[in-house]
Parts: C-alpha cells; structure tokens; sequence
C-alpha cells in the first residue's frame, strides 16, 4: 500500500513544472511525499540559485495575491485568535451595558437594547478605530483604502452582519481566511491592524 502511495505521489509530480514543485515544497506534506518531492528535485538538477529565484518570485506573487496596501505587511494583521478575544470583550461590554439599564428600571430596558445595539454596531468607531476590547489587545481598524480610523459608517457596515443569527457566526468563522478579514471587514473595506 505504502508503495502505491508513492508512485501515485511521484507520477503526479512528475507532472508538475519544477516552480509547481518548489511551491507544493513550501506547504505541508507528509513525510513520503516529501521524500518523494525531494527526490523529483535532485533528477531535475535544480540549482541552488534557481531553487532561491523560484522561492523569491513565489514570496513576490503571494504578496501579490494577499492584495494588501502599500506599506503593510500580513505580520501588521491582527491575528484572528486576538481578534476573537477582543470581540468577547466588547460583546461582554455591550451586555453589561444593556443590564445596566434593565437593572435600573423595567421603562429603561428599550434604552438597554439601544445601548447594547449602537455600541455593537458602532465600537469601532470609537477614537483611533478602536472599540474597548481592541484598545485593550492593542489593535485598531482601518480603511482598507487609505489606513484611516474606522468611521461610523464603516463601523455599522462591517458590525451589521454579526446582528443576523447563524450569518453572524459563520461570519465570525470567516476571519481565519484570507487578510483575516470577515465577510463585514471585506464588505467595509476595513483591516484590523495590530
């Protein structure tokens, strides 16, 4: 079975150019087709320098694709996992908002909800593109375009997603794809920067 396994991996990279191969190096294999990739690169004599030229092009078109603007690198991306735990925090600080004003009278409970609505939908916009649990994670959100502060209007557009049940989950999932953008950051046009 195991040598089955490995001519199906070398005639499928036999197949591919010698830039295909450098690139499927640089992702995960398992041991064997590593071996075997290794092996379909010293047949082909791939020289140092080519091996680098090829890397370096790679890293140029990556670059590329990721689609960021002028002046930031994927290391000045929020990492999703702090991105979670900042969203935990201002979802804690919404609630705490709207039970503040439930607690203080059964008539303020409308007020609550508007609390809790316009700082979910709005926290972005706070000073600098900072809502409370980004400025405690040292993190802002930007204009995709220009690096501004996030405005109001973004703010409410890339937040309004997260209102509508199951959406607002899958959307919250969507940050560990590409830029780690949501759906709202990419209909936004925002960034989370660190």
């Amino acid at each position: 079975m195991a040598q089955d396994y490995e001519s199906v991996i070398r005639d499928s990279f036999r197949r591919m150019s010698t830039e295909e191969l450098i690139q499927r190096r640089r992702g995960d294999l398992t041991p064997e087709a590593a071996k075997v990739l290794e092996e379909e690169l010293k047949e082909r004599n791939v020289s140092p320098e080519e091996f680098s030229s090829i890397v370096k092009a790679a890293d140029e078109e990556d670059a590329r694709l990721v689609g960021l603007p002028e002046g930031v690198s994927e290391t000045d991306l929020a990492s999703p996992w702090l991105r979670l735990v900042a969203h935990f925090i201002d979802h804690f600080v919404a609630i705490v908002i709207l039970i503040v004003f439930v607690s203080t009278s059964d008539g303020l409970a409308w007020l609550g909800i508007i609390g809790y609505m316009v700082y979910y939908l709005l926290s972005d916009a706070l000073p600098g593109g900072k809502s409370v649990g980004k400025r405690l994670l040292g993190m802002r959100v930007v204009a995709f375009d220009d690096l501004s502060p996030c405005t109001v209007g973004r703010a409410f557009k890339r937040n309004l997603i997260m209102m509508i049940p199951v959406i607002g989950f899958l959307d919250m999932v969507s940050i560990f794809g590409r830029r780690n953008q949501r759906w709202g950051d990419r209909w936004a046009r925002t960034l989370v920067l660190k």
